[in-house]
């Protein structure tokens, strides 16, 4: 039995990750998989072109294959309507799901969702929880363990470099950016206990994120923020290699809403310290050794692909206890962050995480 999996299969951003991955960590557990771009196939035009970082996966388009697997937002899954059995891998960032979501929900056989979080809030929306299988987003083998570089990381507590990613241009609030921002300034600032550490917050943004300067400009303390813009993300050999040899202390994302959020799981594969929110995605990952900023209540928040979202709060004064806190335990979180390192990929690798819905498939291949 082949599995027909239907998703965003080139460049870098996080669901053309989760396709590939997902793919990959099938076929490693023995399910004949081949992939193909979900808007071509929505098109009706199943040619093949090359995709990129595919290399070791089959690419093509059977509308007849017996099983289709889509991975994305639920209202997009309609592309699975000539498969006889519709697994539908959807994420979302909101604990409330428009109509339209819930009934592309519903009208799916398997729904697979990276994490519990999500899965309860389908179960709150009326889908049937016997359908709901969760699959956390796992690592590819660019994280894997390599002999000779397992030393663990050394800090200069003169000298601090946070790292924080944001994707979210039009959504600052997402990943507590513009908190973040204002904390750092708050801790690190002149007039602070900590205004000698020469501590720089480096943050990964597209273009055109105007509240990120309209943020630092507000702090006053421009010298304290690096901005890298680009409109790429980072192939993941690329963001492992930043992530060592960047002279970072720690990742920090004190996001409100996340589907998962992969960003953290690299860093810990590392053995780099994580400074993040235990909320939506995040509670699924999060571990003893991560710093963490704690969460408020929901509020209503635009989200990707739904307006009228709702996510919890995060305040700025949380964001500075839990600099406060990594600043003033740095010894002790780096060698919990080390020891969380040691076996952490095999735990957390494709092949890992999709064995139990590669079980699932196989059976379900059994019985069409």
């Amino acid at each position: 039995m082949s599995v027909q999996i239907l998703g965003q299969i080139s460049g870098h951003w996080s669901n053309c990750g989760v396709t590939r991955g997902l793919a990959r960590g099938l076929q490693a557990n023995g399910v004949d998989v081949q992939v193909f771009d979900a808007a071509q196939a929505a098109m009706q035009d199943n040619s093949t072109h090359r995709f990129d970082d595919v290399d070791d996966l089959q690419v093509g388009y059977d509308p007849k294959a017996p099983v289709g697997l889509f991975i994305g937002y639920p209202v997009q899954a309609n592309v699975l309507h000539q498969h006889k059995i519709k697994v539908g891998a959807f994420i979302s960032e909101s604990s409330f799901l428009p109509p339209a979501w819930v009934q592309a929900t519903d009208a799916v056989d398997l729904v697979v969702v990276p994490s519990s979080w999500l899965k309860q809030v389908m179960i709150a929306h009326g889908i049937d929880r016997d359908k709901i299988l969760v699959v956390p987003h796992g690592l590819g083998e660019a994280f894997a363990p390599r002999p000779g570089t397992g030393s663990p990381l050394t800090l200069n507590p003169a000298k601090l470099r946070f790292y924080h990613i944001t994707g979210a241009r039009d959504f600052p609030w997402r990943k507590g950016t513009p908190q973040l921002i204002a904390a750092f300034a708050k801790v690190f600032g002149p007039n602070t206990p900590f205004k000698k550490r020469l501590a720089k917050l480096v943050i990964r943004t597209p273009p055109g994120s105007t509240y990120v300067h309209e943020a630092i400009s507000a702090t006053q303390c421009n010298h304290l923020f690096e901005i890298e813009e680009s409109r790429a993300t980072m192939p993941p050999e690329v963001m492992r290699n930043v992530l060592l040899g960047s002279g970072f202390c720690a990742v920090i994302q004190p996001s409100s809403a996340e589907a998962y959020g992969m960003v953290p799981c690299e860093a810990r594969s590392v053995g780099l310290p994580v400074i993040m929110t235990r909320c939506t995605g995040h509670t699924q990952h999060w571990m003893a050794s991560d710093v963490i900023v704690k969460h408020g209540r929901e509020n209503p928040m635009r989200l990707n692909g739904i307006p009228n979202g709702r996510a919890p709060q995060v305040a700025e004064v949380e964001i500075v206890r839990a600099l406060l806190y990594f600043v003033r335990h740095m010894t002790d979180v780096l060698a919990r962050s080390a020891a969380t390192a040691r076996n952490y990929y095999e735990r957390n690798s494709w092949p890992a995480v999709t064995e139990v819905l590669a079980t699932v498939l196989k059976k379900i291949g059994e019985t069409t």
